[in-house]
């Protein structure tokens, strides 16, 4: 394989390099007439952007609500504050004014009952991304089933005659198993999900080195469902026997908090299993489809580049460079080139000179000429390669050059901005210009939808462009 591999488009259909799709997720193979997604990448997509809202919701809203009853407190405080001296030596009247707004405060705040309102959104937010993951693996298994349902000959379960004599087609019976199977599945604990999921699909899939911690993350989910966070013997005895290792002050009847910087972990927890589940299956169940997956892994990884999500995005390099099977050398050296992004972003330069290293750029295209000049600091050799490609490469254009993350650090130099002019005729900035007036825009429409009370899922999103 090499970088001629033929591209998975249309007829008609320009390759361009990593933009975003509709979902906002960064794409390499872009057009107006793209193809309907996969349903196993439909799935991963919608399952990302329910976290990122949780996460979202994690460091804005807890935080928000800390800042909240911390002020509270203050004005308590200020509330009851005595006056300067003796209050006895004042005035009858100016005492017991005094005092009755004393009185008054404790009376307001006897209870406090907002101190637990940042507990109760970060367990809320920590539910729902288990929420989150349950409707992922639902939809995730009803893909699979339904494109091949011969894997319903794994299922071990039997319906009622007067069940199936009720449905007109075979394929209402299918769709009755499936379900059936789903519900099943979502009544399992996590720990037998796995299992189970290992019995169906032959492959094995805990051995991973975050299995423990999401065990406990699972466990923890439990606990907070159904017995307020507080410790039982379940609890530890599934942790330990999945390998967990628990703080020592963690004991039956301990209660578990979760906080912000839980519900942020196990965010990144929860992606990491998801997405590695869904594209493990799918390559297990459909090798045919290798171009697709990787496309939509490829479109995964770029998206977690682009909101600057640094941890998942070195995560997911890693794994996709471990795959048994990549389905091109295209896919293969996009993914160092992005993957060498997040290293440079967490200051692990040397990771990514080595990985770099481990690639013979000598016989690629320009366009990844120019992002191993990039990437190794030449900003001189990176402004002679934009120039040779010109206004257009494989999968450089003026597109990329505003959104690839490649181009982060790049842009600001004077050596871009320059070859950039000198390619489209136009300085760097005037564009930068015209976006933002366009988001203002675009922000003050949306604000007035929102004030109209408006659920946050209609209102108008940013228009994203067709491809970089």
């Amino acid at each position: 394989m090499n970088d001629e591999t033929p591209r998975t488009q249309q007829p008609g259909q320009k390759v361009v390099a990593a933009g975003p799709d509709e979902a906002g997720n960064g794409h390499l193979s872009t057009g107006k007439d793209r193809p309907p997604k996969h349903p196993i990448s439909n799935a991963l997509d919608s399952f990302l952007r329910h976290i990122d809202g949780i996460e979202f919701a994690a460091t804005v809203v807890v935080s928000g609500a800390i800042d909240l009853v911390k002020q509270r407190l203050q004005d308590f405080t200020d509330a009851i504050k005595l006056p300067e001296g003796d209050p006895d030596s004042h005035p009858p009247e100016v005492r017991w004014e005094v005092f009755r707004r004393i009185h008054d405060a404790i009376l307001r705040h006897r209870n406090l009952p907002y101190l637990r309102v940042p507990s109760i959104l970060g367990d809320s937010l920590f539910l729902s991304l288990f929420a989150a993951y349950d409707a992922f693996t639902g939809n995730l298994l009803a893909a699979l089933f339904r494109k091949r349902p011969e894997l319903l000959l794994n299922i071990d379960r039997s319906f009622p005659v007067a069940e199936l004599l009720r449905h007109d087609s075979i394929d209402d019976v299918k769709e009755v198993v499936i379900n059936g199977e789903i519900d099943s599945f979502r009544r399992q604990s996590y720990v037998d999900q796995f299992k189970s999921l290992e019995k169906t699909f032959g492959i094995p899939l805990r051995k991973f080195p975050n299995w423990h911690a999401f065990v406990e993350c699972s466990q923890r989910r439990n606990l907070l469902t159904h017995a307020d966070g507080v410790v039982s013997t379940q609890y530890l005895a599934v942790c330990q026997s999945e390998g967990c290792t628990l703080p020592t002050d963690v004991a039956v009847g301990s209660q578990l908090q979760v906080n912000e910087a839980y519900v942020l972990t196990a965010c990144d927890l929860v992606v990491e299993v998801g997405v590695k589940l869904g594209h493990v299956l799918w390559r297990k169940c459909f090798p045919d489809e290798a171009a697709k997956a990787d496309e939509a892994l490829h479109s995964q990884h770029f998206g977690f580049l682009e909101r600057e999500q640094w941890s998942r995005a070195n995560t997911f390099g890693e794994f996709f460079l471990q795959l048994p099977r990549i389905s091109s050398e295209r896919f293969r050296r996009l993914t160092v080139v992005n993957y060498a992004i997040g290293l440079r972003a967490v200051d692990r330069i040397p990771d990514a000179i080595d990985l770099l290293d481990s690639v013979d750029w000598s016989a690629t295209s320009p366009d990844f000429r120019l992002a191993e000049a990039v990437l190794r600091d030449d900003v001189t050799s990176a402004a002679q390669w934009m120039k040779r490609i010109g206004k257009e490469g494989e999968y450089v254009n003026e597109e990329a050059y505003r959104r690839w993350p490649l181009f982060r650090t790049f842009r600001s130099t004077l050596e871009f901005q320059e070859a950039f002019e000198q390619l489209y005729g136009r300085p760097f900035t005037r564009e930068l210009k015209e976006e933002a007036v366009a988001a203002q825009a675009r922000n003050i429409a949306m604000a007035e939808e929102l004030d109209k009370g408006l659920p946050t899922d209609q209102v108008t999103p940013m228009q994203e462009t067709d491809g970089v």
